[in-house]
């Protein structure tokens, strides 16, 4: 539960990355299609492996909470991701995709986007939220 109200608007930002996540995994889904796979099937596998990697992440969470004695949820189990990013095999896909990412500037792309939002939403608790940027589909890799 967020303390005030400037914290649930913080956490209340990162809602913003359902559309994020559903376009990503509709690109995943556009290169399988692209490269001879079932649309349906494609859909179905890309669903499962976004779904294993939340899993996976609720889990290790709850393991850590429970190693640390946090069962209040204070935070002690607070860098779960990192953690679960350490794990990729080094010199693995999962590392060769992180590595092309990051080089590619999608963690400050990301960053941003969130301060945009919250700034957005800052703005709204302020006197009234402002009509989102025109936001256009595009075929373009995220």
């Amino acid at each position: 539960a967020a303390a005030d109200e400037r914290e649930l608007l913080t956490l209340a930002t990162v809602t913003c990355l359902v559309g994020q996540l559903y376009a990503q995994m509709g690109e995943a889904q556009e290169w399988l299609v692209g490269r001879g796979i079932a649309r349906a099937q494609a859909s179905r596998y890309v669903t499962a492996v976004y779904a294993g990697a939340v899993s996976n992440s609720q889990e290790a969470a709850a393991r850590a909470q429970v190693a640390a004695g946090d069962a209040e949820g204070d935070g002690s189990n607070s860098d779960v991701f990192r953690a679960l990013v350490a794990e990729q095999t080094a010199g693995g896909i999962n590392e060769q995709m992180l590595v092309a990412v990051r080089d590619g500037g999608a963690p400050d792309a990301f960053r941003g986007g969130l301060q945009a939002v919250h700034d957005r939403l800052q703005a709204g608790r302020a006197g009234g939220i402002s009509p989102a940027p025109s936001v256009q589909p595009t075929s373009q890799p995220l």
